[in-house]
């Protein structure tokens, strides 16, 4: 917040560190979260930038593929392979054991 009011101050926009642009559409993205979580609703962003009501089916499909352990797609053209795009978990982060009913062993 300094950041702002000292550009504001010095009359000098080149300053901020985030500029409004950048801003208005994360605080757009947010909001549209937001809205997506309380209504239920799913919101589409079409190239132009106009936002409308669409429907599920998109996240459906990413949440299959997740609990499959699917391979992640990639934009057309993509030439780092998987880096980036695939979490490996270290050694030590790894669930193991005889869970129970979906419970650790010692609960």
């Amino acid at each position: 917040l300094s950041n702002w009011l000292d550009a504001i101050d010095a009359r000098k926009p080149a300053m901020v560190n985030n500029d409004p642009e950048l801003a208005a559409a994360a605080v757009t993205i947010v909001n549209l979260a937001v809205r997506s979580y309380r209504e239920g609703k799913v919101f589409h962003v079409d190239p132009e930038m106009n936002v409308g009501e669409g429907n599920g089916s998109w996240a459906e499909r990413w949440e299959k593929m997740s609990k499959a352990g699917a391979e992640p797609l990639h934009v057309p053209g993509w030439k780092a392979g998987n880096a980036g795009s695939v979490l490996t978990p270290p050694e030590y982060q790894k669930l193991a054991g005889p869970w129970i009913d979906g419970k650790p062993p010692e609960a």
